[in-house]
């Protein structure tokens, strides 16, 4: 069944209803009448694109993806129940007009409240910061790590002394070793990313990663672990912890040394340090952490 959807007045009295239900919040709703009182002529979809997307940026999703909400994919992302998910589709079904707007900018032009980048819908303000967030992760992606910037004048010694310790701290075998991939691949950036599933090695790989850099490296490491919650913050240190009592016995200079020295695990914004009365911290670009490794 197709919903009408021929003006905005009636996308908006919908979308009244879908809060009276309980389907979105009132931030929601407020965000699309906003977008109608800066363009009168916006058309329904965008109305419901936006709704959509303040419902979504609450649920930690930095965008809207159109090509999904056009093809009806969006029922799991906003956890609605049955119903709701039903009636959107036949809105969805029924919504007329396209993105076009004087409130929707594209890229960098304008400083429009929504920002259309290909088929992702954002508010800006998160558009921007993704951006921001994108140019660092690729200026640290593309900077040496400290232990190797100080072996650059021997770095065939270097390597072979990395191959050597790598053998140490993984079991042989014929198959291609990722998580040793991992820790070789690391010696070569500034970041490194790590992902997986409970259970597939991430802290196995991470522990063994801080003992090949320590073995590496001409001074002792300063390490810091950070999580976004205490808890998780508790774990990180615990599962490190373990991991490094583990290897005691396969490198143990270095492997000493990082159980002896290894700080305390905390949460981000411990480790940043919150400015009291502020949204800032103590530590950012200008003013870094005193740390050599991080891992979070």
């Amino acid at each position: 069944m197709n919903v009408a959807m021929n003006d905005a007045a009636t996308m908006l009295r919908t979308l009244q209803r879908w809060r009276d239900a309980g389907w979105l919040r009132a931030l929601d709703l407020a965000l699309a009448r906003f977008i109608h009182s800066l363009d009168p002529e916006a058309k329904p979809l965008l109305l419901l694109a936006t709704a959509l997307l303040a419902q979504l940026e609450s649920a930690g999703h930095t965008c809207l993806r159109l090509d999904g909400l056009l093809g009806k994919e969006l029922g799991s992302d906003l956890a609605w129940p049955v119903e709701a998910v039903r009636e959107l589709n036949d809105v969805l079904d029924g919504a007329l007009g396209e993105m076009s707007s004087p409130c929707v900018g594209h890229a960098e032009a304008g400083s429009t409240p929504l920002v259309l980048d290909g088929p992702r819908l954002y508010l800006r303000r998160y558009w921007m910061d993704e951006q921001s967030i994108a140019k660092s992760l690729l200026q640290r992606v593309r900077t040496l790590p400290q232990v190797q910037a100080n072996a650059h004048h021997h770095a065939h010694h270097h390597a072979h002394q990395a191959q050597a310790v790598l053998q140490t701290l993984f079991d042989p075998t014929d198959a291609v070793d990722w998580q040793q991939v991992a820790c070789g691949l690391a010696l070569r950036r500034g970041l490194t990313l790590l992902t997986g599933g409970p259970g597939t090695g991430k802290t196995y790989t991470a522990a063994r990663l801080l003992v090949l850099l320590q073995s590496l490296a001409e001074q002792p490491l300063r390490v810091a672990l950070a999580a976004p919650t205490g808890k998780a913050s508790a774990r990180l240190h615990q599962s490190i912890e373990s991991a490094l009592v583990k290897l005691s016995g396969l490198s143990g200079p270095a492997v000493h040394h990082l159980t002896e020295h290894l700080r305390p695990a905390q949460t981000l914004h411990s480790l940043l340090g919150v400015q009291p009365d502020s949204r800032r911290f103590v530590h950012d670009a200008s003013q870094p952490l005193d740390v050599d490794v991080l891992i979070i």
